[in-house]
């Protein structure tokens, strides 16, 4: 597992409880809820596919930054990614959060599910 900096501020705060520092592996997917015609991916995964926006606002408490979550992408780990990891503060759900010096695009690639 990579060497993570500790998370401040209002990163830290969107995460509830204990935060882990995880990774994940080759082949191993991530989803994401996004923003109408979002055509990157931000930095929030999760590891749970949501089923629509209202059980994505549930999981991951996304509405609060905008996130309307009209489309879910899915993301193949490419290559080993660490990273924090924890439950969604104001959510019933868990995320994960690459640090912001990995570029996404080394590590991910969107396949369609």
């Amino acid at each position: 597992v990579r060497d993570l900096p500790d998370l401040k501020g209002s990163i830290k705060s969107a995460f509830d409880g204990h935060i882990f520092k995880g990774n994940y592996e080759p082949g191993e997917i991530l989803f994401q809820a996004q923003r109408s015609g979002q055509s990157e991916p931000g930095r929030w995964f999760s590891p749970v596919r949501p089923i629509n926006s209202d059980h994505a606002q549930e999981m991951l408490n996304i509405r609060k930054w905008g996130n309307d979550a009209s489309q879910v992408k899915v993301y193949k780990v490419k290559e080993r990614v660490s990273g924090h990891a924890g439950k969604v503060a104001g959510g019933s759900g868990h995320q994960f959060l690459p640090p912001s010096d990995i570029p996404l695009e080394e590590v991910i690639e969107e396949i369609l599910y």
